[in-house]
């Protein structure tokens, strides 16, 4: 075999002995075509490939988080020109690298990415240009969201409920994280026994539940709990007391189901209605729906009156622009945008 680098030409020589017959000898000339491709990744119908979630970092540059099989984990799109300006943020185990991510959130004031790795247990940050500023081996593996208030980080960490346990258990559902230094400055804690899981049909079967709620601090001592799969929402306080709760009426919700499979065994079937969350201005905006279960789409606005939940439900009035399944969200300044894995739009409620 020989190569010529300058035009990605290689040759090979084939020799074949056909028996009696003659020998018979080939050349086989391949050429690599090297293509260059440009830094963009929308068509003029804005359609976005490759994208786990998104963040708007202003109303035209937004932080793009890219599937695992994008060599580069972030990026920043240039709404105005429609180009990738800059990818950052590579993929593996070392020294500021992420595997699989688990969660994020962005500081718009200080220009700081934090991103959680579900496999090391690991929490980054970021600037804007993707200098490494910190990491750190957190004492959770499953920290599954992140929210930001006031130069700390309040992560939402997913647990396994027991049916055993279940009457009087307290867990850990959140760490809050000096941004400085990544140290944990106080938890939070929930009792399992507040949660309806009596309703649920067969959970004397089960070995375990996992639940993964979302923890949102709105206040200096003010966190809303939300438990996507079960549809309640809490108030609690610095010290884990409960202030208020709702239960969200979603139409057409379902809620945790046990079923049982011949060779598997029981198990459960979640419908994750609550997709994404947007903290906005006092309070914090969930995206929920899923059309292919008969969800629509919406937006739940949750603020808190003192120490009551105040809660809208505005349902999208473009929901048939984005697909069938969930759809994440963000915002800046008073622009809402929702992107369902292939396309983002403003959304209008």
């Amino acid at each position: 075999m020989k190569t010529d680098q300058t035009n990605s030409i290689v040759q090979f020589i084939i020799n074949l002995n056909l028996g009696p017959l003659r020998p018979f000898s080939m050349k086989i000339t391949i050429i690599f075509l090297s293509l260059v491709l440009p830094s963009t990744l929308f068509s003029q119908s804005n359609q976005i490939y490759n994208l786990q979630d998104f963040h708007a970092l202003s109303d035209s540059v937004f932080l793009l988080l890219h599937n695992e099989d994008h060599s580069n984990l972030a990026s920043l799109y240039d709404k105005s020109s429609n180009t990738i300006t800059r990818e950052f943020v590579s993929r593996g185990r070392g020294p500021g690298e992420i595997e699989n991510l688990g969660a994020f959130i962005v500081d718009n004031n200080n220009e700081s990415i934090f991103l959680s790795d579900f496999n090391s247990s690991r929490l980054t940050q970021y600037d804007i240009n993707g200098l490494l500023i910190n990491e750190k081996v957190m004492p959770t593996q499953y920290i599954t969201s992140l929210s930001y208030y006031n130069e700390t980080l309040i992560s939402s960490n997913s647990f396994f409920a027991f049916p055993s346990e279940i009457d009087n258990k307290k867990v850990l559902i959140s760490y809050l994280i000096d941004v400085t230094d990544f140290s944990i400055t106080d938890s939070l804690f929930f009792n399992i026994k507040e949660l309806p899981l009596e309703q649920i049909k067969g959970i004397e079967k089960l070995q375990f539940l996992k639940l993964s709620p979302k923890v949102v601090q709105i206040a200096s001592d003010l966190f809303f709990l939300v438990f996507e799969q079960i549809n309640y929402v809490f108030l609690i306080d610095r010290e884990s007391n409960i202030l208020d709760k709702v239960v969200i009426d979603i139409p057409n919700y379902e809620m945790i189901k046990t079923v049982t499979h011949p060779e598997y065994g029981t198990g459960t079937r979640t419908r994750d209605i609550f997709n994404d969350f947007s903290q906005f201005k006092d309070g914090v905006l969930f995206t929920y729906g899923d059309q292919s279960l008969g969800v629509p789409f919406g937006v739940l606005n949750l603020t808190a009156n003192k120490d009551k939940i105040v809660s809208q439900i505005y349902p999208l009035k473009n929901q048939k622009e984005l697909g069938t399944e969930k759809f994440s969200i963000t915002q800046f300044d008073n622009k809402i945008w929702g992107f369902d894995g292939s396309k983002f739009i403003e959304l209008t409620f």
